[in-house]
C-alpha cells in the first residue's frame, strides 16, 4: 500500500507540539492538576506523561508552555511560584503542597508558599519573591526565625531543607540573617544516621537557577 505525499508530510497540530515541548520539562501531578483547574481542562491522573498532558485542553497547555518554556511573569507571581514548586519538586521527592499554614514551637501560624511532606512527616518548606524591591535582610531574618521555630514544632522535627528564592535579587549584607545559626541534624532514622538541616537561597535570572547561599539552622 502506497501512503500519500501529503499524510507522510503532514505537520503535527499545535497542541501535539505543545505535549512534545512540555514532556520534556518533568512537570509535576500538582502543577499539572493547577492549571487544568484554572482552565477548566480535563486531567488524566495516570499513564505516559504524553498521555496525561494530551488528556489538557490547549489553553491549559497554552499557559503550561507560557510558564515554563518562556518563563513569562505575570502581575500575581503566581508564575513564578508554580517555577519555585518544580524546582523544589526536582529536589525533594516528595508530596508537594503550595500555599500551607504551619505551626511553630512557640504557637504561631506560618504561611509558606512550598511544603513537602513525606513519610515521617514535614521536610521541606519553601518561600518565594517574584517581585518588588530586593530581599531584604529582615527578610531572611524572619524567614529564618520562622524555619527555627517550625523545627522545634513536634510536626517540624523531621524538617530538613528550607528554600528561599528571589526573581528580585538579594541586596548587600544579606548573610547576616543567619549569624548565630547552629549546625543541627535530624534525629537518628532506622538506618542509624541523621542529616543536617540547610537553608538555601535560590536567585532565578534568565531561566536559570543559581544557588547564592546556604546556612545551617
Amino acid at each position: 500500500m502506497i501512503t500519500p505525499t501529503n499524510v507522510l508530510n503532514q505537520k503535527p497540530s499545535e497542541k501535539d507540539a505543545l505535549v512534545l515541548q512540555l514532556a520534556n520539562y518533568n512537570l509535576p501531578q500538582f502543577v499539572l492538576e493547577k492549571i487544568a483547574n484554572k482552565c477548566n481542562s480535563d486531567l488524566v491522573r495516570k499513564g505516559k506523561i504524553t498521555t496525561i498532558l494530551g488528556s489538557m485542553n490547549e489553553s491549559a497547555l497554552a499557559l503550561l508552555h507560557k510558564i515554563f518554556v518562556q518563563c513569562e511573569d505575570d502581575e500575581a507571581g503566581e508564575f513564578s511560584d508554580y517555577r519555585f514548586g518544580v524546582f523544589i519538586s526536582s529536589r525533594v521527592h516528595s508530596k508537594l503542597m503550595l500555599d500551607q499554614t504551619l505551626a511553630g514551637k512557640s504557637g504561631a501560624a506560618y504561611r509558606v508558599k512550598v511544603a513537602v511532606f513525606g513519610d515521617q512527616g514535614l521536610i521541606a518548606v519553601g518561600e518565594n519573591k517574584p517581585k518588588g524591591e530586593k530581599v531584604s535582610a529582615d527578610e531572611l531574618l524572619q524567614f529564618n526565625e520562622m524555619v527555627k521555630d517550625v523545627s522545634r514544632s513536634n510536626d517540624g522535627q523531621n524538617l530538613l531543607y528550607a528554600f528561599y528564592g528571589s526573581s528580585v535579587g538579594y541586596e548587600k549584607g544579606f548573610s547576616k540573617a543567619f549569624v548565630g545559626n547552629r549546625k543541627t541534624k535530624t534525629p537518628v532514622n532506622k538506618y542509624g544516621y541523621s542529616i543536617p538541616k540547610t537553608i538555601t537561597l535560590l536567585e532565578f535570572r534568565d531561566k536559570n537557577t543559581n544557588h547564592v547561599f546556604s546556612a545551617s539552622f
